[in-house]
């Protein structure tokens, strides 16, 4: 590949799976020292995908893959991050990819606190946290890159399955 980020340090979360584990993969083979972080860290009986997974074919493209179980639905668990993936690959993070999120479709006039709440802490609290920890390194660098992967459930489309993915969709 192309070496593009040989010497950079990356975290990317949702990284057990699809989005997540791809981008995760593609910075390994562009040379990017790599922490990803998901809950699911090995084999799951319903879910496809694993960091352990996603670490294997990272590490054929050489580099350094550090693996890191976080929920991001609890405050305290995010917290420890970004300075445990700064302390994993020995200086401050260069790039973050919030890609990880929480979707969960209900009608509204049903859908509970609880869900809302793992809604909201993944994909608004989560994201914000971890870029608010990431970007101290980042200036003092001078540089870094965000990337906050979005979906396109907020612009509502004619369908009968609009109102089960509001809460997601805002």
């Amino acid at each position: 590949m192309s070496g593009r980020f040989h010497g950079r340090r990356a975290v990317v979360t949702g990284a057990s799976r699809g989005i997540g584990a791809a981008v995760a993969e593609q910075l390994a083979a562009d040379g990017a020292d790599v922490v990803i972080v998901a809950r699911t860290a090995e084999h799951h009986p319903h879910l496809a995908g694993s960091l352990a997974e996603t670490a294997a074919k990272m590490r054929a493209h050489g580099g350094q893959v550090e693996i890191l179980v976080a929920d991001l639905t609890d405050d305290v668990d995010r917290a420890r991050i970004i300075p445990e993936a700064e302390k994993a690959l020995g200086g401050h993070i260069d790039i973050l990819v919030n890609n990880a999120a929480a979707s969960i479709h209900q009608q509204p006039s049903e859908f509970p606190l609880r869900r809302r709440r793992v809604i909201y802490e993944v994909n608004v609290h989560a994201p914000l946290d971890l870029a608010q920890a990431a970007i101290p390194g980042m200036r003092a660098a001078g540089e870094g890159w965000i990337i906050n992967v979005s979906s396109g459930s907020a612009r509502m489309q004619p369908s009968p399955d609009n109102a089960q993915i509001g809460v997601y969709g805002s």
